[in-house]
């Protein structure tokens, strides 16, 4: 701000960013942690699910009970290859079908060995994978988290940054799942 001449800010950080206005929250007062401090032009809507690329695929045909979905959602550039391997060389070991979503930063071949009971994919919306699937494991971001709350699929987080911290504690505060440092 002193650099571009801009005054100081007179408010905490925080509060800057707040409309005095309307304020939307995309989640519900449900998942919300217990308080009284949001101010009265804060309205929580619901989840907003983002769900759609033009690049979608389809769920694969084939999955085998139990079907674990291993997933970093719209965050994969952010990862590094080794933490994708390491849900490949667990999910390999399980019965069942595993199903892996690695986004555009890579090829699936650039992931090493493919298990013969996973399949990987760049995207499948949540809306029509998450139903199919017994349990989720992803890094906590908005629509993985919702989606499955929504969908009523056990969560395993293992949050990154950004929000995902704060959403892996309130799973784990609701009994819908664990959480694991990564």
């Amino acid at each position: 701000r002193v650099k571009f001449g801009v005054p100081a800010q007179k408010r905490a950080m925080v509060e800057s960013f707040i409309s005095p206005w309307l304020c939307i929250g995309y989640t519900g007062f449900e998942f919300e942690f217990p308080r009284t401090d949001l101010p009265g032009q804060f309205h929580m809507v619901g989840p907003s699910l983002w769900d759609g690329l033009p690049e979608c695929e389809a769920v694969p045909p084939d999955l085998r009970k139990p079907v674990v979905y291993f997933t970093q959602g719209t965050s994969v550039s952010q990862i590094r290859k080794e933490f994708f391997r390491t849900g490949l060389d667990a999910l390999g070991s399980l019965p069942g079908s595993g199903i892996v979503t690695i986004g555009f930063a890579w090829q699936p071949e650039d992931l090493g060995p493919i298990p013969a009971n996973v399949r990987v994919h760049r995207f499948i919306p949540n809306s029509k994978l998450l139903p199919k699937v017994d349990v989720i494991v992803h890094h906590g971001g908005n629509s993985s988290t919702l989606g499955a709350v929504m969908a009523g699929v056990p969560q395993v987080v293992v949050p990154f940054n950004w929000d995902q911290p704060d959403n892996a504690r309130r799973v784990e505060d609701r009994g819908l799942g664990l959480v694991l440092r990564r």
